[in-house]
């Protein structure tokens, strides 16, 4: 059995830890709270700045593809232009070749009736090439 020495002792070892062990955990307390304040402050930027980055991909994204598909659109009515005149100026009597003069005055006659009218160049090529047929 305990004796009342030992009770007595235990008890004022006891009272003399509590106090310390009491500040101590709320200094880890405050520290804690601190500590997820400020984690919650970083966070809450990084996400800001992970947003921004994300919609400045996207607008890159769609503004890549939207220059992609006038770009290819520019294209392909350059390449059909340069097959209709090409397909014309082979039907012409002569030698009407690209790189020669007649072939510039046929190409730029296409360009002014598509210019000067509601048809493409490349539908008034078609026409000289229906033309040269004839």
């Amino acid at each position: 059995m305990a004796t009342k020495f030992a009770v007595e002792t235990i008890f004022k070892a006891v009272d003399r830890i509590s106090g310390p062990l009491t500040r101590m955990t709320s200094s880890v307390n405050r520290f804690a709270n601190t500590a997820e304040r400020s984690l919650g402050r970083v966070n809450k930027g990084l996400n800001r700045t992970s947003s921004a980055i994300t919609s400045g991909v996207k607008a890159t994204t769609a503004a890549a593809a939207v220059s992609g598909a006038a770009l290819a659109k520019v294209t392909k009515t350059g390449a059909e232009f340069e097959q209709q005149i090409t397909n014309a100026a082979a039907k012409f009597p002569g030698e009407i070749r690209r790189g020669t003069k007649a072939f510039g005055e046929l190409s730029d006659a296409a360009r002014q009736v598509g210019s000067a009218t509601e048809f493409s160049a490349s539908q008034a090529a078609g026409a000289l090439n229906f033309l040269a047929m004839a």
